[in-house]
């Protein structure tokens, strides 16, 4: 009996223990889909804030990093496009009066910069770092002897002012101080004599005083008489239109090719100066070797140096080494980024101007102005003239026509 007791303990210990357990903290049913939709509802947040942050990079971020410009191994981004425009804007009053030419000329400097420094060296023409630390302390008005610190701090103003960052701001110095390597290379090689000619030039309006100055020269009158009869250059009326032994490249740019390609002593047609703003006659009176005087050197050497970045640019676009991406979209949108943002700088700037230009015109009239003229009394309209320029409430003063204008683009 107790056996059969025992026996049947033991059959119902084992069936327990075939039976699985269950675990404390098991989920029921409801409790599992309640996790699975949360944790499916934050899948779907994450998702969303994850296009959402990738559609702001797409539409906001990326655009600045991407490339407008490539230059053999050089890239300039759209932001730091933006930046040069900026640096262009402050520091010529042309742009400010005209933006909407901001972006192709800033476009065209940095062109240019970047040729110099990527195509310097097959002139032979290399720049060290010590030179170019040189420059950049001449450049941001440090001492060569000033110590580091000192030398941040310049930098770092100039920086600010500029809008550039620091390997911006070098490359801008490092272009300068190349360009100035390579002029004076070509100075250094110039021939102590070069081809020159000697012209007589008529300047004159139109196209039918040209014509009818060669139908009075070509009738015999003197052509030095009939310069200081008619043409428009001011030295005509003492050496009759004569133009002494000039190398080419260095003659007036409307007849520089007639002066190194014509027959001697024969006589041009009209020949148009840039927008036919005016009319040249010309006639070579001399063209042979000379001796190059020192004060020509410079204007070859700018000539040479023109024609070797004209050149070396049209190289770099036929191979596709000089990439151009800046297109007339981004411009615009480049254009209008920098002026708006510029403009409460530029007003402030104009307003300091016209505050600086006041006080220097009432120095200079009390300067010239007599005591006697002080001393007279006051006449009808007085009032008017104390109207139109009135103290302002900082110790100035201010004038209708001295209020800024800010900058638009057309």
């Amino acid at each position: 009996m107790a056996g059969d007791k025992k026996a049947r303990r033991d059959d119902a210990a084992g069936k327990a223990a075939k039976q699985p357990s269950k675990p404390r903290h098991s989920l029921d049913s409801e409790q599992t889909a309640r996790v699975m939709l949360i944790g499916g509802v934050s899948l779907i947040i994450v998702l969303a804030l994850g296009f959402i942050a990738f559609g702001w990079y797409w539409t906001e971020k990326r655009p600045l990093g991407r490339t407008v410009l490539q230059v053999d191994e050089q890239t300039v981004s759209f932001a730091a496009m933006k930046r040069r425009m900026n640096y262009e804007l402050f520091r010529n009053t042309t742009l400010q009066q005209n933006p909407s030419v901001l972006a192709s000329f800033s476009y065209e400097n940095l062109v240019a910069e970047l040729t110099k420094i990527s195509r310097a060296e097959a002139l032979g023409v290399t720049v060290d770092e010590a030179t170019l630390d040189t420059a950049m302390r001449t450049r941001i008005g440090v001492a060569p002897e000033a110590d580091q610190r000192t030398y941040q701090d310049a930098l770092r103003n100039q920086l600010q002012s500029t809008g550039l960052n620091e390997s911006e701001y070098r490359r801008l110095v490092e272009g300068e101080t190349i360009e100035t390597a390579i002029v004076d290379k070509f100075e250094a090689e110039l021939p102590a004599t070069l081809l020159q000619a000697k012209v007589e030039v008529i300047n004159v309006e139109t196209r039918e005083e040209a014509d009818a100055a060669i139908v009075r020269i070509d009738a015999g009158e003197d052509f030095a008489v009939v310069a200081k009869e008619i043409s428009l250059e001011p030295t005509a009326k003492d050496n009759g239109g004569l133009k002494d032994f000039a190398p080419e490249g260095s003659h007036n740019a409307a007849y520089n090719d007639f002066a190194f390609s014509a027959e001697v002593g024969v006589l041009s047609e009209p020949l148009p100066a840039a927008g036919d703003a005016s009319f040249y006659v010309v006639r070579v009176v001399d063209r042979s070797e000379q001796p190059l005087a020192e004060d020509e050197k410079p204007t070859l050497a700018r000539a040479k140096y023109e024609e070797w970045l004209t050149t070396t640019r049209s190289e770099m676009e036929s191979s596709g080494a000089l990439v151009n991406k800046f297109d007339q979209e981004d411009q615009t949108e480049a254009t209008l980024a920098v002026v708006n943002d510029a403009a409460p700088r530029l007003i402030e700037q104009a307003e300091q101007q016209a505050q600086q230009d006041i006080l220097q015109q009432t120095a200079i009239a009390g300067l010239t102005q007599s005591p006697a003229a002080t001393a007279v009394p006051s006449t009808p309209g007085a009032e008017s003239t104390a109207a139109a320029s009135t103290p302002s409430a900082d110790g100035g003063v201010s004038t209708p026509s001295s209020q800024p204008v800010a900058p638009s683009v057309p």
